[in-house]
């Protein structure tokens, strides 16, 4: 029975491309051999079953001698010389934490005090910024024998002698120095703290305080009032529209010098507003 035969060079020869299948009685033997009359390789004898293996293996081949391997292997679906494995990135879980905002300056309405013993007087610290994590003031005297001083910064003048006070919010600290003199005026100690004039008050007043409806026009920079959680400061001009009970603000609206609005402000009565006074004498 005749054999056979076909070209392997598949991806180069045409016939080898297109399964052409030789019949050897229709080929010319070569130095004993068989070879395709159209690319001149040695013709492969066809076996019983075979073809379809010989044809993919001829392809790999033609493919690593034209792409090269690692070209060739990603071409066919398989792997290439090296093997990369990506692994995604891990995910980090994010938990929001607030962040804390750290006070810079404290600063005490009064820089220097000079008084007779046995007056009673009332510091106030203003804390920024406004929205510092942790406004809270402390305060402490160099000589509580000579000046003792409350958490609420209200000093009392014991004797003569000099101390300093200092106020502490978060690590910064303010002082002011208190000189004590000897008392030359007869009568009564006075055992309600004085405050500074802040501003002008358009509405009714009581011993020089606030006292109701009415419009406060502040003529120094200084803490809205010693009740307010939020530690607002208001700026010198600014002007407060609100209610006042002996010169704590209940409520009110907080304008700006120029009448632009800075916010709504509630604190609520005072539990002792009577002895309060925290606000400041005004005109």
């Amino acid at each position: 029975m005749a054999k056979q035969y076909k070209c392997s060079n598949y991806g180069i020869c045409p016939e080898a491309d297109k399964e052409t299948i030789f019949q050897e009685m229709d080929l010319e033997e070569v130095d004993g051999k068989y070879v395709c009359p159209k690319c001149g390789q040695e013709l492969e004898v066809i076996e019983k079953g075979g073809g379809g293996k010989g044809k993919l293996i001829g392809i790999i081949a033609a493919a690593v001698v034209v792409l090269g391997g690692g070209a060739a292997a990603l071409l066919l679906g398989g792997k290439g010389d090296k093997e990369t494995t990506t692994t995604p990135p891990a995910t980090e879980e994010v938990t929001s934490q607030p962040r804390d905002v750290a006070v810079t300056s404290v600063q005490l309405d009064q820089t220097e005090i000079t008084m007779e013993e046995g007056k009673a007087i009332a510091l106030v610290a203003i804390v920024l910024p406004e929205d510092a994590t942790h406004p809270e003031v402390s305060w402490s005297s160099s000589d509580p024998a000579v000046v003792s001083v409350n958490e609420r910064g209200e000093l009392q003048l014991l004797k003569k002698g000099t101390a300093t006070i200092t106020a502490t919010a978060d690590g910064v600290s303010a002082t002011c120095p208190v000189t004590v003199k000897a008392q030359t005026v007869s009568g009564g100690n006075s055992t309600t703290p004085s405050y500074p004039t802040v501003g002008t008050f358009s509405g009714p007043k009581k011993n020089g305080y606030p006292n109701g409806q009415g419009t406060l026009t502040f003529t120094q920079s200084r803490k809205i009032d010693t009740h307010d959680e939020k530690g607002r400061v208001a700026d010198k001009g600014d002007y407060i529209i609100g209610e006042w009970e002996n010169g704590h603000l209940i409520q009110g609206k907080w304008f700006d010098a120029q009448g632009n609005p800075k916010g709504s402000i509630v604190i609520g009565k005072a539990p002792n507003a009577e002895a309060d006074h925290n606000l400041g004498k005004v005109k």
